[in-house]
């Protein structure tokens, strides 16, 4: 090997290296929000991962740009992001010092259940990760949003959420509420966003029917329409020319992207005030894996989108409709 060749190698290896040191960031640019792609709950709206990642690859408009998918949630892989939920077999990954810096106004993750320990999960009486800052809550999970910022580095705030359960059907679906409040650093809340079926910011103790279930596996039709939801097996179960989407990958890839504008479109003005991030989880219905959420670090969702001229036939009506019963589950 001579030496200009062997140059050549180094030089590889070393941006190989460079690659691999950064590869563990989760990069992800969300399909455009839409009525297909996007459903609301509350002051939050949610993308199925699946749906995006199938329905880009047809180049359908309405769900490009979009990607790279899968999304990979193991804790080896997201263990640089801001993780506010893990199930890392009882080892807890910490915030500090990756991704934030010692001295940092930041929770370490709480730890998930797996189904077999338990079949709920609460912040308010899950065991508190610890925290010794200004502002810090017992029984919820709290960030400096000034440190948040700086983490996102002009990206969206995005969620994303690995659902773990064993089983697609009705029966088997995880059921999910939370609460996203804007904090002073002495715990006084600022504003509040839900993530539920209900609206507005509502109790801390919610009733059932104010989660959000998560049903494993479904068919999109081209409308945006869901059908055999919580009984479609694969493809071969869903019309020709629809989406079998599995909300249940495996416990190494995200299912759901959660995002709400309003917060994103507020966290300078409450970073200015020095305030703090605080979330409250609770979920029922587990039954296998532990479940996991984290902040993505360098995610982005697409803004509101006109609708393909196809749909726009359909009617102002339809599209209601559509955003009214698709995926309502």
């Amino acid at each position: 090997m001579n030496s200009i060749t062997r140059i050549k190698l180094i030089g590889v290896s070393i941006v190989a290296l460079a690659l691999s040191a950064g590869a563990q960031a989760t990069v992800l640019q969300l399909a455009p929000i839409n009525s297909f792609t996007t459903t609301t709950y509350n002051g939050f709206q949610i993308q199925s991962l699946d749906l995006n990642k199938k329905c880009s690859s047809t180049l359908d408009p309405r769900c490009i740009p979009s990607g790279p998918y899968p999304v990979q949630s193991s804790p080896g892989q997201i263990n640089d992001q801001a993780v506010v939920l893990t199930g890392n077999n009882g080892a807890p990954m910490n915030n500090i010092t990756s991704p934030f810096p010692t001295g940092t106004a930041v929770d370490n993750p709480f730890l998930t259940p797996e189904g077999a320990t338990a079949t709920s999960f609460e912040t308010t009486t899950a065991t508190e990760p610890g925290g010794t800052f200004a502002g810090d809550k017992a029984g919820s999970w709290e960030v400096s949003i000034a440190a948040l910022l700086n983490y996102l580095g002009g990206h969206d705030l995005v969620f994303l959420f690995d659902n773990n359960q064993q089983g697609t059907g009705f029966n088997q679906s995880l059921s999910i509420w939370g609460q996203v409040s804007i904090i002073n650093t002495s715990g006084v809340v600022q504003d509040c966003v839900e993530f539920s079926r209900g609206s507005g910011c509502g109790s801390t103790t919610p009733a059932a029917s104010l989660y959000v279930p998560a049903i494993g596996n479904y068919c999109v039709r081209l409308d945006g329409v869901a059908y055999k939801v919580g009984i479609a097996g694969n493809q071969g179960d869903c019309d020709q020319g629809g989406y079998f989407v599995n909300d249940n990958l495996s416990t190494s890839n995200a299912e759901y992207a959660v995002f709400s504008s309003y917060l994103n479109d507020h966290l300078q003005g409450w970073a200015n005030q020095g305030y703090l991030l605080s979330i409250n989880m609770k979920y029922f219905g587990n039954n296998a894996g532990a479940e996991q959420l984290w902040i993505c670090s360098e995610c982005d969702y697409g803004r509101n989108v006109p609708e393909p001229t196809s749909l726009a036939l359909l009617g102002v009506a339809l599209l209601g409709l559509v955003a009214t019963r698709r995926r309502k589950v």
